[in-house]
């Protein structure tokens, strides 16, 4: 990382870069208590997808993957009154793998009525939206980038659940993987909520594309054949004391067979 480089920021966004890598675990963003129930502009999530002129995500090239990153998503005040409400009241599970260990992360899964899936021999059913979580997939259906959805065929479709997960401090993480489920469409939008956490993705043989300490409030978008021909990873970083809760907000559909991979184990 040069000089210039913002703090507590790692950037690899195309293969081969040279840039020194720093890892600054001690980069913690302190939360405030949340002293109002505002959280997001109202907008009735019962209206179809759609993207106001002017919000505009960048897209970052990288090789075999389509990823959109927007750092500022919400604002401070925002991003921090949806962490409070969400910590509070999620219904957060320390779940075991298939092979009896504890999954290092807590987990709950909200969704439409029919968005279920099965990953690692555990059936994902899940329970009925918060209302700020449906405000907030509203927001992120307005926001994703119509290309997003061009190996998709109209109609755009839209998000209809959302996997929530809190890491609880850096001793929490979750092992390289691909969202790949058969049921899961290809379009992962994703965000970060509380102290910034070390995101990465490297190409199916390793090499690494994209690194990136997401910012609280930031939204990050993975589309085409990002989890086809990627893993993602947020490792461990014992030095970091603080929460984050990533929000993971994907489309569920049985009668389509979009995909034929299988994906990574997760822990």
């Amino acid at each position: 990382m040069n000089d210039e480089a913002v703090p507590g920021f790692i950037h690899c966004w195309v293969t081969g870069c040279a840039g020194k890598q720093q890892l600054c675990s001690d980069k913690i963003l302190t939360l405030t208590p949340c002293l109002s129930p505002v959280l997001l502009p109202i907008i009735d999530p019962a209206q179809p997808p759609f993207r106001s002129a002017g919000l505009v995500m960048d897209l970052i090239s990288v090789s075999g993957a389509q990823l959109y990153y927007d750092k500022g998503f919400l604002t401070a005040e925002t991003a921090t009154q949806l962490f409070e409400v969400l910590i509070k009241k999620c219904a957060w599970q320390r779940h075991r793998t298939s092979f009896g260990s504890a999954v290092p992360r807590d987990e709950c899964y909200y969704g439409d009525e029919g968005a279920y899936y099965r990953y690692s021999r555990r059936d994902y059913r899940p329970l009925p939206w918060l209302a700020e979580l449906l405000t907030l997939k509203a927001k992120i259906e307005q926001a994703t980038p119509a290309p997003a959805y061009s190996n998709l065929g109209p109609p755009e479709t839209g998000y209809n659940a959302v996997l929530c997960n809190l890491y609880r401090d850096g001793n929490d993480s979750v092992g390289p993987h691909a969202d790949a489920e058969p049921e899961m469409g290809p379009v992962i939008a994703s965000v970060s909520l509380g102290v910034e956490r070390l995101f990465r993705l490297r190409q199916n043989d390793g090499t690494l594309l994209f690194a990136e300490r997401l910012a609280h409030g930031s939204l990050l978008i993975m589309a085409g054949n990002t989890q086809k021909n990627c893993r993602h990873e947020v490792p461990k970083e014992p030095a970091i004391r603080k929460p984050r809760i990533n929000l993971t907000f994907r489309h569920i559909e049985h009668n389509s067979a979009r995909r034929s991979h299988s994906s990574a184990t997760r822990c």
